[in-house]
Formats: C-alpha cells, structure tokens, sequence
C-alpha cells in the first residue's frame, strides 16, 4: 500500500487545526459543570494554541502566505456594502462579484467566513493587520444593527427570514 505524505501531512495538519481551534474555544467557554470526569482514554497527544505554531519555509507555509495575501486583499467597506444598505447606511463601496454580488444569498455567508479565516490566520501569524480588518467588519455590523434596531444582521430585509420561520411559528 502506498501513501501519498503530502496527502497525510496535510490531513494530519487540518486535524491538529480542528483539535486546536476546538481546545481553544472550550477553554474560553464558562465552565457548566464543577465536578470532575475521568478520562475513559488516555491522551496521547496535548491540544495546542495556533499561537505556538510558526510554519517553516516549504508548501504549507507558501500556501498560508498566499491565503494571507488573498485576506489582506480584501477591502472591509465592500464586504460590509450589502449590509449596509440593507440597514439603510450609505456605501459607496464598489460590491465584490461572485457570491458577495448584492442579492446573492450566499452574501452574508462569505462575510462570516472571511471572518473565520481571518481570525484563524491572526492567530496562526499574529498580522496585526487581519484582526484590525476583521474589527472594521464587527464594527459595521454593529452600526448596521444598530440602524435596525432589530439586532437583526442580514444582507436581506428581515422578512427575508420570516418567510421561512413562519410556518415553523417561530
């Protein structure tokens, strides 16, 4: 049987992200619960912050350095400009295309994955400048719900949703 180590490697890497990124979210969780479980099996591996990882010169780090580039490219004002006009701001952005073209349902959902990628990528790097474009985007969505006054946060007016939770009397 042959193995592809580039295949492995990269697998391997994407489950330490995934374990990292879930330790860190329960460790920042408020505890539920005081007593104590016993492990029913024994670590053999320790979770770690994507704070204590620095890639090496080769593919990956190339690969995250073009992913770094491509966050970086991208201007806040236009990720914000669809939910700016659905909350009734001005933007004289100029929209982005392909999914975030105003109307496009899928709009809001890139904005949210910008968001993911960029705060896995601060914390994979420390580029103060992806947290300071992913603050300008949680900043416009907070003048954009305040306008509302809803605290509703869409690309689409909220009838939008209401359509599909009325006959779930929601």
């Amino acid at each position: 049987m042959r193995i592809d180590m580039t295949l492995l490697s990269a697998t391997v890497t994407l489950m330490t992200v995934a374990l990292s990124m879930t330790t860190a979210l329960a460790a920042e969780a408020p505890a539920v619960r005081k007593e104590k479980v016993a492990p029913v099996v024994t670590f053999k591996a320790e979770p770690f912050s994507l704070r204590d990882v620095r890639l090496l010169d080769g593919p990956f780090k190339h690969a995250m350095e073009l992913d770094r580039a491509y966050l970086l490219s991208l201007d806040p004002d236009r990720l914000l400009h669809s939910f700016r006009l659905n909350a009734g701001l001005p933007s004289t952005a100029k929209p982005y295309g392909g999914w975030m073209t105003p109307g496009h349902t899928g709009c809001a959902e890139f904005v949210g994955h910008y968001l993911s990628a960029s705060a896995l990528m601060y914390a994979s790097t420390g580029d103060e400048r992806l947290k300071e474009r992913a603050t300008q985007v949680v900043t416009g969505f907070g003048q954009c719900q305040e306008k509302l006054g809803t605290g509703y946060l869409h690309t689409k007016p909220d009838n939008f949703t209401t359509r599909g939770e009325a006959p779930l009397g929601l």
